[in-house]
């Protein structure tokens, strides 16, 4: 009969001591708990650096959609835009090569960003990378 006392005794500290450490928890004082309505998205291309630039083409949703959002002549090797989370993004590179154009397509969905601190959600500012780099 001892034993059983003991044994109910030890389970029901071992319940009180795990109930104690989950009201201890605070969130991290930086926890942003607002989710961001915005994010980015980078776009990597190789530079052509003989010429203007490479004809980039962004689009919102999918490339076959033809919804542009932005195209221009780009130098840089990274170009990154603002825009909604919770949407697909895709992007179109166009290299000259030899009379012809080399098309490199990239596509991804934006989505939000956290992690979890004693149970609330965390949010951090969301971004997806689209590699159209010339391989």
């Amino acid at each position: 009969m001892t034993m059983l006392k003991w044994s109910v005794g030890i389970f029901v500290l071992t319940f009180i001591v795990g109930c104690i450490k989950e009201t201890d928890c605070f969130p991290d004082e930086s926890c942003d708990k607002v989710p961001y309505p915005t994010g980015d998205v980078k776009i990597r291309v190789t530079p052509n650096l003989s010429s203007d630039g490479v004809l980039l083409v962004f689009y919102n949703g999918f490339v076959e959609d033809q919804d542009t959002l932005w195209s221009g002549y780009v130098v840089d090797s990274e170009v990154v835009f603002e825009v909604d989370v919770d949407k697909r993004y895709a992007a179109e590179v166009y290299y000259p090569q030899g009379g012809s154009w080399l098309v490199a397509l990239d596509g991804k969905k934006l989505k939000e960003e956290f992690t979890r601190d004693c149970g609330e959600k965390c949010y951090s500012y969301p971004s997806v990378t689209l590699d159209c780099r010339k391989k």
